[in-house]
């Protein structure tokens, strides 16, 4: 287990003030779409936003790993891919903020691996109309695959 210490706030460096979590099933060769617009978060306040976003944690659960509710045990899904999810994705469009630096590209997350992504600026990257769509496909096609996701950031 792994544990994240932040502040809250909104345009301040090291500081959130909006969290989404979720375990996941993905159907294999399935996709998660997440809106970055609109979520649910980790109190349950429905209808919930990102503005900016400050850090994203994606982890691919293997059989041999428990997931963060104590019981959901991961599968043999080969792996996962973030992004390119053809229409409004969630990528850095500011040079240097970090991310994904365009609409092709892309994160493999092997079986039991993850990828964490932080920033510590304030301004963070940008989530608005246009970029937006945080996409999570199952490169296995007969698999389901288990995955936990978390993302830190700002409403403002």
């Amino acid at each position: 287990n792994q544990n994240k210490a932040f502040t809250t706030g909104t345009i301040t460096a090291n500081t959130v003030n909006q969290v989404y979590a979720s375990l996941s099933t993905i159907t294999a060769s399935g996709t998660l779409s997440i809106d970055l617009t609109t979520f649910t978060n980790v109190v349950n306040l429905a209808a919930a936003s990102f503005a900016r976003v400050k850090w994203v944690r994606v982890r691919l659960l293997a059989t041999a790993q428990t997931a963060a509710d104590g019981s959901t045990v991961g599968t043999a899904c080969t792996h996962i891919t973030l992004g390119a999810s053809g229409a409004n994705d969630f990528i850095s469009t500011s040079s240097g903020r970090g991310w994904l630096g365009g609409a092709t590209h892309t994160i493999v997350i092997p079986n039991g691996g993850s990828v964490l992504f932080e920033t510590s600026g304030a301004t963070g990257v940008l989530v608005d109309a246009t970029h937006k769509v945080f996409l999570i496909t199952n490169g296995d096609a007969g698999v389901s695959a288990i995955v936990e996701t978390v993302i830190g950031g700002a409403d403002a």
